[in-house]
């Protein structure tokens, strides 16, 4: 008995041909969609420089090319050039920078710039910075940047002439949108401090610093992010901590205002955990200022509570610093 040719079903193989197919026709329609948006990408980028050199800013991505086809797009320059003769001359110069986002996940940026980087700074000293691994991460949101990364291994910085020559094992920055408020967060460790400004024989220490600017994220949404800028704000430093490689330890927390004029006004709680170990180092910074200091570490334990370790309110006023009735600084305006 015959059967109907109506009941036979699709043979394999030509469901296997129209599986190619679709798959060639996916991949390809995938693969103009990434074209596509690789060419944007590249005429923003194109469209940026040339924004800068409308305002007299000269920037030049050598090599500009976008890559990562098929699951990422990023930028890669061969070297990275700028300068800017309406603010002294400045100028920077770097080598390879590479960056790349997740097609699935285009709003997070991941960067990396290779050492060297050379500057020409605005009072025309040279910069030179090195250092074995500088990686970034950013994710922008509605408003802009939603917040940012940057950590370096092996930092090296110096000023022409060993004027200064600082070293970092670890350099990290972070900053973020909480609400309104910008959170920011800085960390050296393993941090070297020498060249012929800086004070002789000065141990390794590590620098932790948190600080929030109340309404402050419009600067992570395109608002210049200048020390003038800063001025009519307010804000909070957290855990800001200072240590000495083997030796002493200090905090500082408080709230603070910057008024227009750039003058900073607070209360900040300041523990100094082995202040003889601080005294030490002062001391052999400033030699033949030694009783002048020990008197200095006395009054310290006396108003901190005795001991080596002490807890003082530092307040500022208009910049001036006081412990208690006595003034014992100025900070200059921002």
């Amino acid at each position: 008995m015959e059967r109907s040719s109506a009941k036979r079903g699709m043979r394999p193989s030509t469901k296997i041909v129209l599986l190619a197919m679709f798959a060639v026709v996916g991949v390809g329609i995938y693969s103009a969609g990434w074209y596509y948006l690789a060419g944007q990408l590249a005429a923003r980028v194109e469209g940026l420089i040339a924004s800068l050199s409308d305002d007299g800013v000269s920037l030049e991505c050598d090599n500009l090319d976008v890559r990562g086809y098929p699951f990422r797009l990023g930028v890669f320059c061969d070297g990275i050039s700028a300068s800017d003769p309406s603010n002294g001359d400045l100028s920077v110069t770097t080598a390879a920078f590479r960056s790349a986002a997740q097609i699935y996940r285009p709003n997070h940026v991941v960067s990396e710039l290779e050492a060297p980087v050379r500057a020409v700074l605005a009072n025309g000293a040279s910069l030179a910075l090195d250092w074995q691994a500088l990686q970034s991460s950013t994710v922008f949101g509605t408003s802009g940047l939603s917040r940012a990364s940057l950590q370096g291994n092996a930092v090296v910085a110096q000023i022409e002439g060993g004027a200064i020559d600082a070293t970092a094992n670890t350099l990290q920055l972070h900053t973020r949108r909480n609400g309104e408020d910008l959170e920011l967060a800085f960390m050296l460790e393993g941090a070297r401090l020498g060249g012929l400004v800086a004070p002789a024989n000065l141990p390794s220490f590590d620098v932790v610093a948190e600080a929030i600017f109340s309404n402050g994220a419009d600067f992570l949404a395109g608002r210049r992010l200048a020390s003038e800028e800063l001025r009519g704000t307010s804000g909070r430093l957290t855990n800001a901590t200072a240590a000495i490689d083997g030796g002493g330890r200090a905090v500082l927390n408080g709230p603070f205002e910057i008024a227009e004029n750039g003058l900073i006004s607070g209360a900040f709680d300041l523990r100094i955990e082995r202040l003889s170990d601080w005294q030490a180092l002062i001391a052999a910074q400033m030699p033949g200022a030694e009783g002048t200091i020990e008197t200095a570490t006395g009054f310290l334990r006396a108003f901190g509570g005795g001991g080596d370790t002490v807890s003082v309110t530092l307040q500022v006023s208009d910049g001036r610093v006081a412990l208690g009735i006595i003034s014992i600084g100025r900070i200059p305006p921002i």
